[in-house]
């Protein structure tokens, strides 16, 4: 007897032999248990899951003549004409093949004839979407409207290629992937009655890669066994797929957590050298520590259990990251994945993501570090930064000509009134330079900023999550001189903001985009609206002004609008 391919040989002929799908075979058994068939059905969803295969199994369930109204017997005459391709009323039509109108009016022209051998007529139009327009207007009258005794099953991978109005003529299924839970089953049950030997890590390996399509995985399963001599092995299935052996995987990893560059990058050019597909390798390492993560924030979840990683080393491995490290490699390695798609050299790609994740690494084990050496060295380092920070803006008002203690203002005073820059550690900014800030803003550019606002923090966002996460909850208010005065509702983000390496971060991303040397000032919301009112008077409050400013610049443009303080 010729051979069959797995795919083939193991496709399922009843319903209860269907992998997944429940709520498709579910629907369909109540439907032939009360009689209550439609007259066309679209069968969507990804390739190798059941579409044709059920879509068969019920042309046979209504067309049986022994079984039970829910099953099809497969031992009929009908059922084994069904199954064998033989019988002329049930017909598989290929769209792709047969997509013009010509095809479509043919087959119109045979729905009007009454099936010979079965009750029932049914056509399976597989890849429909491959029709053309002129095709799918031939089609249109005959599957809103189809004989009695014609039944219509159209599958597609692609159901928005579809027009609405043969959509809406049909009772529509949305088959779903097939979990890898279920391809394990469906794969062990499959080497079992066959009596083949295997083990159990190459079932895993082989339903990943088919991405829940089990056409795709019997198909690995018998190039890995042709491979293997008739035997299911780990290492025969990770070169057939290009996949990593968990070791390699573990192997880098431990590299980026001591930050080893050149070791990680060897052990990747290994991998590659032995025939591994740089995708590939970028798929295994998200995964791989995505499981890590699990491992470290559910390590009760059954999948874990179930994938078989709780093992002491993969454990001792996750306990090298944060939960934050963890994430941020997520992150960078799913980018690559995505970009690695659309460039022809993804191996150069992945290389510069090893480096990008080794440094990574290295400044986050850095402040680890920090952490367990203790509180105290932290309270240190903040007094050491606001004590810098208090010096910096010291030598910035002598050399300016005025500095100021209290309210009193000691040192010469220039023409044009220039001020120094207020202090922005924790000390509140007295409130006489917060009314000259105000009573000075420049409310054009200040529009500019707030327009483009949003864009700002997206840009810090990229650079440094914890600061987006502060800065978010501040608004500019004013722009003043050179800065960039931001108001924040409480005192702890304004304080976070404002240490010196997120200002910087900040003004670096403004002149970014303006091309001005801006520096950023910060303040409480309770200290500019009381500073509002006292310079306002009876002009009403600053947001007031602020929305009149942006209503007139939105009506008449900016180069029309002039505003006098």
């Amino acid at each position: 007897m010729t051979y069959l391919a797995l795919y083939r040989a193991w496709r399922p002929q009843a319903f209860k032999d269907v992998t997944g799908q429940k709520h498709v075979t579910r629907t369909l058994q109540n439907a032939l248990r009360q009689k209550k068939f439609a007259h066309a059905y679209l069968f969507s969803g990804p390739r190798g899951i059941g579409k044709t295969s059920i879509a068969k199994i019920f042309a046979k369930a209504i067309n049986c003549q022994e079984g039970q109204p829910e099953e099809p017997c497969n031992t009929c005459t009908a059922c084994k004409a069904i199954t064998s391709g033989e019988l002329l009323d049930v017909s598989e039509i290929d769209a792709a093949s047969n997509r013009g109108v010509d095809e479509i009016r043919d087959l119109r022209d045979q729905v009007k004839y009454a099936p010979t051998e079965v009750p029932y007529k049914v056509y399976i139009i597989d890849e429909v979407h491959m029709l053309t327009n002129e095709a799918f207007n031939a089609l249109l009258k005959t599957l809103e409207e189809p004989p009695s005794h014609v039944i219509f099953i159209l599958a597609t991978t692609e159901p928005h290629k579809l027009p609405l109005t043969i959509i809406s003529r049909c009772q529509r299924f949305d088959f779903q992937r097939i979990s890898n839970d279920d391809i394990v089953q469906r794969l062990q049950y499959i080497c079992d009655e066959t009596e083949v030997g295997y083990e159990q890590e190459a079932f895993e390996v082989i339903a990943y890669s088919s991405e829940g399509g089990l056409r795709d995985a019997l198909s690995l399963l018998d190039q890995s066994l042709a491979l293997g001599n008739n035997a299911l092995k780990l290492e025969h299935v990770q070169t057939i797929t290009g996949s990593m052996n968990q070791k390699l995987l573990i192997s880098i990893l431990e590299h980026i957590a001591n930050r080893q560059i050149n070791d990680a990058l060897i052990v990747y050019d290994e991998a590659i050298a032995e025939g591994k597909d740089p995708k590939q390798v970028v798929k295994d390492l998200l995964h791989f520590c995505r499981d890590l993560l699990l491992l470290k924030v559910t390590p009760t979840i059954e999948e874990i259990k179930h994938k078989g990683i709780m093992s002491d080393e993969n454990q001792q491995l996750a306990e090298r990251f944060t939960d934050e490290e963890l994430i941020d490699m997520l992150e960078q390695i799913a980018r690559t994945d995505n970009e690695a798609r659309f460039i022809n050299q993804p191996r150069v790609l992945v290389e510069l993501m090893i480096v990008r994740l080794c440094r990574r690494a290295n400044v986050a084990s850095e402040t680890v570090a920090q952490k367990q050496d203790g509180s105290l060295n932290n309270q240190y380092i903040q007094q050491i930064q606001q004590l810098q920070q208090q010096f910096s803006d010291l030598q910035e008002s002598i050399k300016q000509g005025t500095f100021t203690v209290g309210n009193d203002s000691i040192g010469a005073e220039s023409s044009n009134k220039s001020i120094a820059k207020p202090k922005i550690t924790k000390t509140a900014i007295p409130m006489e330079q917060l009314e000259e800030i105000y009573s000075q803003n420049n409310h054009k550019v200040l529009s500019k900023i707030q327009a483009n606002w949003n864009d700002v923090l997206e840009r810090v966002k990229r650079q440094k999550v914890t600061l987006h996460a502060w800065l978010i909850n501040g608004e500019p208010v004013a722009v003043y001189q050179q800065y960039i005065v931001l108001a924040f509702k409480n005192a702890i983000h304004r304080e976070t903001t404002d240490q010196l390496e997120n200002r910087q971060l900040i003004e670096g991303v403004i002149k970014a985009m303006t091309s001005k040397p801006f520096q950023v000032m910060t303040l409480l919301a309770n200290d500019w609206e009381q500073a509002a009112k006292s310079v306002s008077g009876e002009g009403g409050t600053a947001n007031e002004q602020d929305e009149l400013v942006n209503k007139a610049i939105e009506l008449f443009g900016e180069e029309f609008v002039e505003i006098k303080e």
